[in-house]
């Protein structure tokens, strides 16, 4: 997959508007999308900030970078993550872990962060 959609490689210039238009060209999943997925209700058009004004449909279907930022905003003011985006984040930290050959969640039966793990364990 290219970086920037091919119809966009000479403008617009202005990142948000570059990640406005791959949601519309690669169909990427909305937020909304992905909160049902994950089993979170979606945020409300109101705690979206002004996104349907750039473009309609964005109210139902919201790009995911912008709707983790209005979630974040949403649930703390912007001072902590929402769900959706903190178990994006946490599921890509357990998945690097996991990923490590030395890793104790790896092993069957130990989980991270136990006793029985101990310090050698830890990668």
């Amino acid at each position: 997959m290219p970086a920037i959609a091919p119809h966009t490689q000479t403008s617009p210039t202005v990142l948000p508007q570059r990640n406005l238009l791959r949601q519309l060209t690669w169909g990427l999943p909305s937020g909304q999308q992905v909160a049902k997925a994950m089993g979170v209700p979606p945020l409300k058009p109101g705690d979206q900030g002004g996104i349907m004004d750039v473009y309609l449909p964005f109210g139902s279907s919201t790009p995911l970078w912008y709707y983790i930022l209005a979630e974040a905003k949403a649930a703390s003011g912007g001072l902590n993550l929402g769900p959706v985006a903190g178990r994006i984040v946490t599921e890509t930290l357990i998945g690097r872990r996991r990923g490590r050959r030395r890793s104790a969640s790896r092993r069957s039966g130990v989980p991270p962060g136990s006793r029985r793990e101990g310090r050698r364990g830890r990668s």
